[in-house]
C-alpha cells in the first residue's frame, strides 16, 4: 500500500457522504483511483531539514533554480516517493552543441529574454527526517539531482512491477547489472570484473526498453537512451564524435547506463 500526504478542507456538499476528492496527481501519490477506499489519519507533521528532488524532464535549466523551486513548495507536507508539481515558469537548458548560439546572441537587442517553460515534475528521492512526514519550510535545504527519473505511461516512477511476463529475465538483470552497481566492494574483493555490456533481443513491444529504465530507476543510475539511428552519418568521423560525446556524458553522470535501440 502506497502512503501520501495532502492539507484536508471542509466542503460543505460532501459532508455526511463518507468521501473524499482528490486530485490526478494525489491519486498517483497515493496509488489510488477513482472510486477506491483510502484510508485517513491525522498525521504528526515535522520540519524537514533537507530535500532531495529528482526532476522527470531534461530540458530544464535547473542551475540555481534551487531556491525558486523551493519557493513554491513552502509549506507543503511531503514524504519520500511523492510527485510534486511545481508551477510557474523555468527556463529551457541552452543548446551548448549550436555553433550559431553565439551569433544569434551577438544580434539580440535590449537583450532579450530566453523562452520559459511551464509547469516542472519532481520526485522526492530523500528526506531528513527521512522516517516522518515532512513538511517543507524556508529553512530547508533542496537539493536537485543531475539525473533524470523515469517515468512510466501513468506518471509514477517506472519499476520491475511495470514490466510484465519477464519475472526470469529481471532475475538474472539483477544479478549481471544490479548487483554490482549496489556492491562493488564486493567485485573488488572476490576480483571479479562485473559485464560491461549486455544484448537485450526479442520482438518488438515484449519490455526490452522498460525493463532498462525499471533497472536505471531501482538502482538510481542515470539513464541515457540512445536510437541507433541518430548516431549513423554521412559525414566521415561524425559518428564517432557522437558516440563520444554519449559516453563523456555517462562518465559525467556516472554511474549510467547505455541503452542502444535499434
Amino acid at each position: 500500500k502506497k502512503k501520501t500526504t495532502g492539507i484536508a478542507a471542509s466542503s460543505a456538499p460532501d459532508r455526511g457522504k463518507g468521501i473524499i476528492r482528490l486530485d490526478g496527481l494525489q491519486r498517483l501519490n497515493a496509488g489510488a483511483t477513482i472510486g477506491e477506499y483510502v484510508s485517513l489519519k491525522i498525521a504528526k507533521v515535522y520540519p524537514a531539514i533537507e530535500i532531495e528532488l529528482t526532476p522527470t524532464r531534461p530540458d530544464i535549466d535547473l542551475k540555481r533554480q534551487a531556491a525558486a523551486i523551493k519557493s513554491k513548495l513552502i509549506d507543503k507536507p511531503v514524504v519520500i516517493g511523492d510527485i510534486v508539481d511545481v508551477l510557474g515558469t523555468f527556463v529551457p537548458r541552452e543548446d551548448r552543441d549550436n555553433p550559431m548560439s553565439d551569433i544569434m546572441k551577438m544580434f539580440q537587442l535590449g537583450g532579450k529574454k530566453r523562452a520559459t517553460l511551464g509547469t516542472l515534475r519532481l520526485i522526492v528521492e530523500n528526506l531528513k527526517p527521512s522516517d516522518k512526514v515532512v513538511k517543507i519550510t524556508r529553512d530547508t535545504q533542496i537539493r536537485v539531482n543531475k539525473r533524470i527519473a523515469v517515468l512510466n505511461k501513468v506518471g509514477g516512477m517506472v519499476s520491475y512491477s511495470d514490466v510484465g511476463g519477464l519475472s526470469d529475465e529481471i532475475h538474472r538483470i539483477r544479478e549481471i547489472v544490479e548487483l554490482p552497481l549496489k556492491h562493488p566492494e564486493l567485485f573488488q574483493k572476490l576480483r571479479i570484473t562485473p559485464l560491461q555490456g549486455i544484448l537485450l533481443h526479442g520482438p518488438p513491444g515484449v519490455g526490452k526498453t522498460l525493463l532498462v529504465k525499471a533497472i536505471s530507476q531501482e538502482t538510481g543510475v542515470t539513464f541515457i537512451g540512445i536510437s541507433c539511428p541518430e548516431i549513423y552519418s554521412k559525414f566521415s568521423g561524425e559518428s564517432e564524435g557522437r558516440l563520444r560525446e554519449i559516453f563523456r556524458n555517462a562518465e559525467e553522470n556516472a554511474p549510467s547506463i547505455i541503452f542502444f535501440d535499434k
